[in-house]
């Protein structure tokens, strides 16, 4: 989420310093302490990490956000034999101090309880629409001029929602879940409110006691114990996520992907090279392009065209608009043909495949290879400069490219929904909500993704119409 911009401090801001402060005092150290190693102690002992190296590792704005919520989930409790509370504490000798909001700001802090939410809308620079995960409910809006300009729809977040009244605001500790740490975290609460819900109903009739419902009040009552739980959850996915070996990169033949270049010196008639090069079957001159062909695999039983991909591992490759695999691209320039392919063995067939076809045309072959690291290492300026496109001209293809291949996609196998398609998984109940978290992530990632870039995100509206879920696009 946004930070606070540099300036003059809101009545709330002032409010949280003030309360910072007075829990800094020697009185509260142990259970800062206490608190602290409820939060971080499980995740730094699973990953041999003390605090100043957690820091390091996650980052000093992760580790910010990780303080702050601990903070908030001290500032809740009743500590010691008495019941003490820090913000009771402060208010009791120091309210004086504090305006009227932030006052009200405190005292909403101090009974709230963690939740986990979904950003169902916002209005950048207003505010946020959230759907509480845990208690369900109709959605809240809530203000946050910051956090609406840097959050995304289907964003999870972990954090306290405040009831001031006249609106509902977001506590500063927030913590931004991603989708599988948000899957477990539901599970985790989820099955501890089933759990206690029995134990209370099994109570109730011990002491022919009416049946009642206890679900909001369990539910409110494991969250203000379950604040450890969030922190856990999120610090333990993301070590993990930082600590994960890279992915085993392949092109969609399985082979390990290596971008190569091979250069042929061009010793014949330039006509004759292009002649025989439009003559293959194989090869299928570019669009827009005078001297260019993209180099297209043949397939002898469409059925069996699927990528393979390696255990843990990502599959790369293209497609032509008929659905051909493309191999590589064959370009003729600079008195050279040049074939750019993304595997070792594939150079080794498009030399012996270029051979063949321009045989007595064409000199020795000089290849070269960089692998994907080496290739986002290379300093901007030598990097090819991008088409000369008008963002229209860009954001169309795109369009149009994503339009061809989510169609596709539509009627294939996908790991996420137990290898049904979504077309098949949408048809039955369970299914349904498979194909809704699965659309929910491409669209939250195509949002970022879109921020990244400056460019406007694809708009998924229509494959939640094709699927027949419209109406559950909220």
């Amino acid at each position: 989420m946004a930070k606070r911009k540099p300036g003059r401090a809101s009545p709330t801001d002032k409010a949280i310093g003030n309360l910072l402060k007075w829990s800094s005092r020697e009185e509260w150290a142990d259970e800062r302490e206490e608190i602290l190693g409820e939060h971080l102690g499980p995740a730094c002992e699973d990953f041999d990490l003390e605090l100043g190296e957690l820091r390091e590792e996650i980052g000093p704005e992760a580790y910010g956000n990780l303080l702050g919520f601990a903070m908030e989930d001290l500032f809740t409790r009743r500590l010691g034999p008495e019941g003490r509370n820090i913000v009771d504490d402060y208010l009791k000798r120091r309210s004086w101090n504090e305006s009227w909001p932030g006052k009200c700001y405190l005292a909403a802090l101090r009974d709230s309880v963690p939740s986990l939410y979904e950003v169902t809308d916002l209005e950048p620079g207003s505010h946020l629409v959230l759907r509480d995960l845990v208690r369900e409910g109709p959605p809240v809006r809530v203000e946050d001029r910051l956090g609406s300009e840097s959050a995304a729809k289907w964003d999870r977040l972990g954090g306290r929602a405040l009831d001031l009244g006249d609106k509902n605001v977001l506590a500063g500790g927030l913590l931004l879940f991603p989708f599988e740490a948000a899957e477990l975290l539901l599970r985790v609460l989820r099955k501890a409110v089933e759990g206690t819900e029995d134990l209370y109903k099994e109570a109730a009739a011990a002491r022919n006691l009416p049946p009642g419902d206890f679900t909001e009040t369990i539910q409110r009552f494991l969250l203000a114990g379950c604040a450890p739980a969030f922190t856990r959850t999120w610090l333990t996915c993301t070590l993990e996520r930082l600590r994960r070996p890279l992915p085993q990169l392949t092109n969609f033949e399985g082979e390990k992907l290596l971008f190569s270049e091979v250069r042929f010196p061009l010793t014949g008639s330039i006509d004759d090279a292009e002649a025989r090069l439009d003559g293959v079957e194989e090869l299928e001159r570019a669009a827009d392009a005078e001297a260019n062909w993209v180099w297209l695999r043949q397939e002898t039983n469409p059925g069996q065209s699927a990528p393979l991909k390696p255990e843990g591992g990502l599959s790369f490759g293209g497609f032509a608009e008929g659905g051909a695999p493309i191999l590589g691209n064959v370009e003729l320039r600079e008195g050279q043909v040049i074939l750019s392919v993304n595997s070792a063995r594939r150079a080794e067939r498009g030399k012996e495949f270029l051979s063949r076809t321009l045989g007595g045309l064409i000199g020795p072959p000089r290849t070269s290879f960089q692998t994907p690291e080496q290739a986002l290492e290379r300093p901007p300026a030598e990097r090819p400069e991008k088409p000369d496109l008008t963002p229209e001209e860009a954001a169309r293809i795109m369009r149009e490219h994503l339009d061809g291949y989510y169609r596709k996609v539509l009627s294939e196998p996908v790991p996420a929904l137990d290898g049904q398609t979504p077309r098949q998984a949408a048809r039955s109940g369970a299914g349904r909500g498979k194909v809704i978290g699965w659309l929910k992530r491409l669209e939250n990632n195509e949002i970022r993704r879109a921020r990244r870039s400056g460019s406007p995100p694809y708009d998924f509206g229509w494959v939640w119409e094709e699927l027949g879920l419209g109406d559950l696009r909220r």
